[in-house]
């Protein structure tokens, strides 16, 4: 087929890994000493499925054409993702970013088939209508990507880990993690000690930030009491209420918490202005 009348789908493109500079060049010489001997495979509009280095190669050689294979797939995500760990020497790293975005496509499927009260092939929609809830899908990913079904469900932990962590938390695992190729199990660690250090101190601020929270509503509770009666002075209840309201930790306060500080400054500002 002619180079020129294959199609690029960005989507495509991205799912596969790109192979290191020495393997990349090793492939372009022995294409250029003999051609590409394996044929490219693409769908019935001429979009590439498989051979994406192969075909960047051809262009770099400035091929003129390339061997192709036609073939038609229900589910072209996922063939591009399997053909690609199995034709391919992949670190466990890469196999299990791969087996990230399957369970990502697996889960699709789950939604698009409970939207329509539909379920998998031999399973009840009380049983089973979304693959991941129970790990069958997890296990099932595994099977396909060549990895142990704890190497996936580990993958998939630092994968939650790093969509959920603040910046400062992701800095500090980036920091660790520079050439992102470290052992799963070393990833793994570190994403649930940073992930447990940030629970303890958002537990040690919500417990701080409950009791501030106590006293102060007591506070406007208290300074509401003496405006009714008209004869105290309450510069020094006012004095603490303004203290305390801006001694939150806002950066790790919980949504109940906020909803009532935002109470809080609402009947405060209320109480100031009367």
């Amino acid at each position: 087929m002619k180079l020129n009348n294959i199609k690029i789908k960005k989507e495509y493109l991205k799912l596969v890994p790109r192979p290191n500079e020495d393997d990349y060049q090793k492939l372009k010489n022995d294409i250029k000493e003999n051609g590409i001997e394996i044929p490219v495979i693409v769908n019935s509009q001429n979009v590439l499925l498989e051979g994406f280095t192969r075909y960047n190669i051809a262009k770099e050689l400035s091929l003129s054409e390339i061997p192709t294979e036609t073939k038609t797939v229900e589910d072209e995500l996922s063939f591009i993702i399997r053909v690609n760990v199995h034709r391919r020497h992949l670190s466990i790293k890469q196999k299990t970013d791969l087996g990230l975005k399957l369970l990502d496509i697996e889960r699709e499927k789950a939604k698009q088939r409970q939207s329509h009260g539909q379920t998998a092939p031999g399973r009840t929609l009380k049983s089973e209508s979304n693959l991941s809830d129970k790990g069958r899908a997890t296990k099932k990913v595994a099977e396909q990507v060549g990895v142990s079904e704890d190497t996936m469900k580990k993958a998939v932990s630092i994968d939650k880990f790093k969509k959920n962590a603040t910046p400062e938390e992701i800095k500090k695992f980036d920091s660790i993690f520079k050439d992102d190729e470290q052992p799963i199990n070393k990833m793994y660690q570190m994403a649930r000690k940073i992930s447990d250090e940030t629970k303890s101190k958002n537990d040690d601020a919500y417990r701080t930030n409950y009791q501030l929270m106590m006293e102060t509503r007591a506070l406007i509770e208290k300074l509401d009491w003496y405006y009714q009666l008209q004869d105290f002075d309450e510069t020094k209840t006012i004095d603490i209420i303004k203290k305390n309201l801006a001694s939150f930790d806002i950066e790790h306060m919980d949504r109940m918490i906020k909803r009532e500080l935002k109470g809080c400054k609402e009947q405060f500002d209320e109480l100031l202005n009367q």
